[in-house]
């Protein structure tokens, strides 16, 4: 699966945030621990933290750039779309029972 070919929710999370993607991309990263000594699996975590830009696109051109497998990438990149989705969608869960706090307070 190609990376223009899917939504890239990592580039929606990260104009909606403040700060870096440390904990989703940590997350994310504990997958592949029998795959990575611990000194790449912090390598890789600080480069897809402080990224340039906050895109699969530019992930998928670090991961190449420290030459991790094709496959592997992939595997990557398709934890931290599904990843940053379910942090957008616990976001807006949040915003609503916010919201609806709010208007329970309102009443009362």
């Amino acid at each position: 699966m190609a990376v223009a070919e899917q939504e890239d929710y990592m580039e929606k999370y990260m104009k909606t945030a403040e700060g870096t993607p440390d904990l989703i991309v940590h997350g994310v990263l504990l997958f592949f621990k029998s795959t990575f000594d611990n000194e790449t699996l912090d390598e890789l975590k600080q480069g897809l933290s402080y990224l340039p830009e906050y895109t699969l696109e530019e992930a998928k051109k670090f991961l190449d750039e420290k030459e991790v497998p094709s496959e592997i990438t992939r595997q990557i990149l398709t934890l931290l779309n599904k990843k940053f989705k379910e942090a957008i969608e616990k976001k807006k869960l949040t915003s609503k029972k916010l919201e609806f706090i709010r208007n329970v307070k309102k009443k009362h």
